[in-house]
């Protein structure tokens, strides 16, 4: 069936039927200086979920379609430009909201490969390399392609409903079409079945390149060791057509017996 786009327009009426918690990221949205947005996340924990983890409709809902299409051809793990160095900050916090722990772990591009290599790990000074490297060989997926999000792995488009906005946005100068959207999904979470995850969030396609300059978004619908989870893209165009990465941040909080809560931040250094 594809990615459902819709012709629902929230932005106008006086109802909406999104969960509260996104309704209040869009009204935050709608309050910040889009040009500079990029909110401050206090990092807890590693995030082992994230590894797991216009002025009008110019033409009406097919010329939305044409810009996803534009979109997906543009975040195609061929057309996205691989930093040099990946830097990946992890924190965890305890339930007073106190960092704990920091991690620090520089990758590098392997072209041969095709992956982000480890480079060099750090916990709170201290070198942890070794460790990081263990347990990125066991969870590495050698046939699975880099994504920034789920929601651009074309095998997922069913899972993907879009609804374009009738206003657009401006980030670093540059027209956006503004698209709330619904995405489902199943996480594989240890031993078991893939557990069913809800994510709600908004999102940014450039007008001019169709290429989703900022993306944020929470879970509506979580694992049961999951109690909430956000999560923010920053990108821009890059050089002879490619999409460019900036930043990518994640936070959340666990179910647990033990508090956990945690967060990552990706740093594409170019």
């Amino acid at each position: 069936m594809g990615v459902r786009i819709t012709d629902r327009d929230d932005s106008a009426a006086g109802v909406s039927s999104w969960s509260p918690a996104i309704q209040k990221s869009r009204k935050d949205l709608a309050a910040a200086p889009y040009g500079n947005y990029i909110p401050h996340m206090n990092f807890p924990i590693r995030l082992t979920a994230a590894v797991l983890l216009m002025s009008g409709l110019i033409s009406g809902i097919a010329a939305a379609d044409e810009l996803w299409e534009q979109a997906m051809f543009r975040v195609s793990p061929e057309n996205t430009l691989r930093a040099p160095t990946l830097i990946m900050t992890n924190q965890e916090n305890n339930r007073d909201g106190e960092m704990i722990a920091e991690t620090v772990i520089e990758l590098s591009w392997n072209e041969t490969e095709g992956r982000y290599v480890i480079i060099s790990a750090q916990e709170d000074g201290k070198d942890v390399t070794e460790r990081e490297l263990r347990k990125n060989r066991r969870r590495n997926n050698d046939n699975e392609p880099f994504r920034l999000h789920q929601m651009f792995n074309p095998e997922k488009a069913d899972g993907l409903t879009l609804h374009p906005r009738s206003l657009t946005g401006m980030i670093e100068g540059r027209t956006c079409r503004i698209y709330d959207y619904r995405f489902e999904d199943e996480w594989e979470m240890g031993s078991g079945d893939p557990k069913p995850v809800v994510e709600e969030g908004v999102m940014f396609l450039d007008l001019e390149s169709g290429m989703p300059l900022r993306i944020i978004s929470s879970l509506t619908e979580t694992p049961q060791l999951i109690s909430s989870m956000t999560y923010h893209l920053e990108a821009s165009p890059g050089p002879k057509g490619t999409w460019m990465p900036n930043v990518m941040e994640m936070e959340f909080a666990g179910r647990m017996i033990i508090h956990k809560a945690g967060g990552i931040r990706m740093e594409f250094v170019y």
